[in-house]
């Protein structure tokens, strides 16, 4: 089914042919306790040509230097521009080389839609649920009886709340210790004026809590 549609883009076109198998197993020892269907196809079906071919997916070693790139802090830019460079005609032999041992058939060039699953993957190799809401993900971080706790993190922030009912907002605030340097460095009599996206926090209470 193409992305964003309803329709379904199978690859034969419709005949009526009723063939399908049910197949119920115990999840636990694969064991099969039970085959059911209709196992006979219609002249159509048997006839049936391919016209619609499945989508080619992005070789698996473009997101192998993808999320490698994005490991070392790379932005998407980044990566995309490499991408771009290793697909360059002078550069299919080398990235043909480097992909040869995997026997998979796929395409290099990184496309705007790749890039969801770019990110999934690398939130995933950093221990980020996706499909978890960002404070619940936050929270487990933060728990120490949690068995997601980050003691990196917990030690960096200086003021949590965390959102309890509907309609509160998560509240986060994170000082590193080159921060926290920084900022008994530059503070204008313990009042720091930070510049925020939607304005600027200048309540001494809300700053001082960097020096406890």
């Amino acid at each position: 089914m193409a992305a964003g549609h309803k329709i379904r883009h199978n690859a034969v076109d419709f005949t009526g042919c009723l063939a399908h198998a049910e197949i119920t197993y115990l999840q636990s020892t694969q064991k099969i306790l039970r085959i059911r269907g209709h196992f006979h196809h219609n002249e159509g079906c048997k006839k049936a040509l391919i016209m619609r071919f499945p989508a080619v997916p992005l070789h698996p070693a473009v997101y192998e230097v993808a999320l490698q790139q994005l490991k070392e802090g790379c932005t998407l830019t980044d990566v995309q521009e490499r991408n771009h460079t290793m697909v360059q005609p002078w550069h299919i032999a080398t990235s043909l080389l480097i992909c040869r041992d995997l026997h998979t058939v796929g395409i290099y060039d990184l496309r705007d839609k790749d890039t969801r699953s770019l990110y999934r993957q690398f939130n995933h190799l950093q221990g980020i649920k996706s499909q978890s809401k960002a404070h619940l993900n936050i929270d487990e971080w933060l728990d120490p009886d949690s068995a997601q706790f980050n003691q990196t993190l917990h030690d960096v922030v200086f003021h949590y709340s965390p959102r309890a009912t509907w309609g509160e907002q998560v509240e986060i605030c994170i000082a590193t210790p080159e921060m926290r340097e920084a900022a008994w460095k530059y503070a204008h009599q313990s009042q720091i004026i930070l510049d925020g996206t939607f304005g600027s926090v200048t309540k001494n209470s809300f700053i001082q809590s960097l020096w406890a």
